[in-house]
């Protein structure tokens, strides 16, 4: 009787096991693989998000594919004459419209405008990314502060990837990086530089001169990471920046969550993401090689600091005036 019990007993928690982890599977979606047991999954989980009145606009990067006619049009007509090596530009009239399309070398933009009955009905940038064409898009931009008559904002989506936090493997700090330089625009990513020719930078894509010279440079300290022992590099003077992991603890809590979606064009570049949900650089170092980011949970970790796959949110401060 008492092994009958015993079995009996077992088979009880067999089946419990079973129907509880059936209750968590009930959060899965059709093809998800990586279902964990918390159900802290960014895909499901709806998130707290930034109020409307807390969005401004302010510079342009590429963001959105390109719909099919205006790829069309760049691929078809405006690309290297092989025979002369200058960029051909497109003209066409019909009726009473006129579409015009060509590139500009210093800024790798294609220029698209649309004319109809002498009005401009249509004028728009775009980028070329591994043989898709983005539009140049306003970006968005979160108010997590005001600070001396400036906002501090980071951007409301993840921007890019495929930007190491080094180029080149070792330790280094934030102060010494090569993501520090593609943001801010200094070293090899300066205009002229020998890395700006194959991956511009951020500062001088995003904004004009006269919108460079309303960001405030904001002096940083990126703190030692005590738990390994790894070094913060301390101070430094940035127009642009990443937040650091202290940074995140103090502006994403229960009403603004740190998870972050990519755009097309991140995402196109290789942003690592769960149905759009990305993971995105802090300047705060983790153990040996690696830096701090956050995960698509909106959790701080790490990723080794060669990663092309960790997305970028910047991180800048400009006057109320400046933003619409």
């Amino acid at each position: 009787m008492m092994k009958m019990n015993k079995r009996f007993g077992a088979f009880l928690l067999v089946i419990l096991m079973f129907v509880t982890a059936m209750i968590g599977c009930a959060n899965i979606e059709e093809g998800e693989i990586d279902w964990k047991p918390n159900g802290k999954d960014p895909a499901i989980e709806s998130q707290p998000t930034a109020a409307p009145e807390k969005i401004v606009t302010f510079g342009a990067y590429p963001s959105a594919a390109a719909d099919a006619a205006v790829s069309g049009i760049l691929k078809a007509h405006v690309r290297i004459d092989p025979d002369t090596g200058v960029w051909t530009e497109y003209e066409k009239t019909e009726d009473n419209k006129t579409v015009t399309a060509n590139y500009d070398l210093q800024t790798g933009f294609f220029n698209y405008k649309e004319v109809v009955d002498g009005n401009v009905t249509v004028e728009k940038t775009y980028v070329l990314e591994n043989g898709k064409y983005f539009s140049v898009d306003p970006i968005s931009w979160i108010v997590l502060a005001e600070k001396d008559g400036c906002y501090v904002l980071i951007s409301k989506d993840i921007l890019e990837a495929g930007i190491p936090f080094l180029e080149t493997f070792g330790t280094s700090t934030w102060a010494d990086s090569s993501i520090r330089d593609w943001l801010n625009g200094t070293d090899s990513y300066a205009k002229g530089g020998e890395d700006y020719s194959a991956k511009w930078n951020f500062i001088n894509r995003a904004f004009t001169n006269a919108q460079i010279a309303m960001i405030q440079t904001t002096t940083l300290n990126t703190k030692d990471n005590a738990s390994y022992g790894v070094a913060g590099g301390g101070e430094t003077k940035d127009q642009v920046y990443l937040l650091s992991a202290e940074e995140v603890a103090a502006y994403f809590g229960e009403t603004l969550t740190a998870q972050c979606v990519g755009t097309p064009y991140a995402l196109h570049k290789g942003l690592s993401a769960k149905k759009d949900q990305g993971i995105w650089w802090l300047r705060s170092p983790g153990y040996n090689t690696a830096f701090q980011g956050v995960d698509r949970n909106g959790d701080v970790t790490s990723y080794g600091s060669a990663d092309v796959t960790v997305g970028v949110r910047p991180v800048i401060c400009v006057s109320k005036q400046a933003v619409s």
